[in-house]
């Protein structure tokens, strides 16, 4: 058995661990997504629009647990203030792209054989409220308890700005979530509002390395592939959209969110690289 000063001497390196860990599951998640639609297709040639309307097929239950799986871990990490905001934002939307599908309405208005349109409505409000009121009791827990992460973002322009930004955006989402707990339909403009804010969470904590000095973010990282990854991300945007619009092309939002999805993984490859042996306090 260890003595408490050998436990003491290895908490930080658990921390490393644990690091560590949540890092390998941000890349291994998406790949089971992508592996998994990929298998689907080769079996059964099956390609669906987006990757949101597996929800329904045979795999609905690898998106909804990687994506729930996915937005835990968004959460659970800690990074620099900006960095930690934006995951932590972009968590609370994944929960939601995870159990809202863009076809719920339809599926609403076709329920399946021995399901009430009602009862598909009113299980989704009891998830969706129950998903907003755990994330502001995690609020109210960090504004307590955790670090300073209000001041931290207020300390420069740039994260104090977006932060005020984001937090209108938030808004928005809340409105929209709210007329369509209400009325019992609109909820793909729930699931697109929260796709797009999604992305932009992952952007977002990308730039923080990516510009250090305005955003708060760490000096030490390879800043060029960083770059890199962030002007793609949002260079396959406007590509995605005239594939869509011009030449109407039908899986042009899954290419998006595959090219978006895939750019955030190689992400936290890099930074599972960059982190792998570095010693606590060093």
């Amino acid at each position: 058995m260890r003595s408490t000063s050998e436990q003491v001497a290895r908490e930080p390196w658990r921390a490393v661990e644990t690091y560590r860990n949540l890092r390998m599951l941000l890349v291994a998640l998406p790949l089971l997504l992508l592996l998994s639609s990929l298998a689907l297709l080769v079996v059964y040639g099956s390609l669906e629009g987006s990757i949101s309307e597996y929800y329904g097929t045979l795999l609905q239950d690898v998106f909804v647990g990687a994506m729930v799986a996915t937005g835990v871990c968004l959460v659970a990490y800690k990074g620099n203030p900006l960095e930690d905001y934006a995951l932590n934002v972009a968590g609370f939307y994944a929960l939601m792209i995870a159990f809202v599908p863009t076809g719920f309405d339809s599926l609403v208005a076709n329920p399946p054989a021995g399901t009430s349109a009602d009862e598909l409505v009113n299980s989704l409000r009891i998830v969706l409220v129950l998903i907003v009121l755990g994330a502001g009791v995690y609020v109210l827990v960090e504004l307590k308890y955790g670090p300073p992460r209000v001041a931290d973002l207020s300390r420069r322009t740039a994260t104090k700005v977006w932060f005020w930004i984001t937090q209108g955006l938030q808004l928005v989402f809340l409105v929209v979530l709210g007329f369509a707990l209400v009325r019992g339909t609109g909820f793909q403009a729930v699931h697109m509002l929260g796709a797009v804010f999604l992305i932009v969470g992952f952007a977002t904590a990308i730039a923080s390395h990516v510009w250090p000095e305005p955003l708060g973010g760490t000096e030490k990282v390879p800043r060029g592939r960083y770059g890199a990854i962030l002007v793609a991300m949002i260079a396959g945007l406007p590509v995605v959209f005239a594939l869509r619009t011009f030449a109407h092309w039908e899986h042009a939002i899954l290419a998006i969110e595959w090219w978006e999805i895939s750019l955030f993984a190689v992400y936290w490859v890099l930074e599972m690289k960059r982190t792998w042996t570095v010693v606590p306090g060093s």
